[in-house]
């Protein structure tokens, strides 16, 4: 008899979460995704945020972001003067500093922030509004790319040298990261 009751209370409560699911708003009340945090085996705690989940289609987009170094090592955190950013049909990537060659003699723009153990490095990435010119989701990727020694790399390139050969060097020391995906909402008015 008591085994019957439990049954009963528990095909009843089931009932009741799938009515409140399908009834009560799976449609408007959806989940949006504002931080993200990754921790690597060096002991980097790396944070991403937007400060809000809905924007309008006339706001640029900034993705807040911070390192923390927990770990026993300086590392570098590698970003390119211009961010690549694509979107896709509301799949946004804000794609790693990828050193590889692009057009020959295009200049070297990568810069090296050296954050050390218990320090903490913060910045930006921002999502200029022309990418989204219409009302829908965003889900947003983003990959950071460390190295753990810039010996030759971070140095001006001299009249006649050869971006390629540094970015060659670059591309063999960088580890990239791929943190979580952001989820945003944009709206026309």
């Amino acid at each position: 008899m008591y085994g019957r009751s439990i049954v009963r209370i528990f095909v009843v409560g089931l009932l009741l979460c799938t009515i409140c699911m399908n009834g009560s708003g799976q449609d408007n009340k959806e989940i949006w995704v504002t931080k993200v945090q990754a921790q690597t085996h060096n002991r980097l705690l790396i944070t991403l945020w937007v400060e809000n989940w809905e924007i309008r289609v006339d706001q640029d987009l900034p993705i807040r972001i911070s390192i923390r170094n927990n770990g026993s090592e300086a590392v570098y955190f590698v970003r390119k003067e211009d961010s690549q950013i694509i979107n896709d049909r509301g799949d946004v990537l804000i794609a790693s500093p990828v050193p590889i060659p692009e057009d020959k003699g295009k200049k070297y723009d990568f810069s090296f922030h050296k954050i050390r153990p218990g320090e903490e490095h913060s910045g930006q990435f921002v999502i200029p509004h022309k990418l989204f010119q219409e009302e829908y989701d965003l889900n947003i990727k983003t990959g950071l790319g460390f190295v753990n020694d810039i010996t030759g790399l971070d140095r001006n390139l001299k009249y006649g040298d050869d971006p390629d050969e540094l970015r060659g060097i670059l591309f063999r020391r960088i580890e990239v990261v791929a943190v979580g995906e952001l989820r945003v909402f944009v709206r026309q008015d």
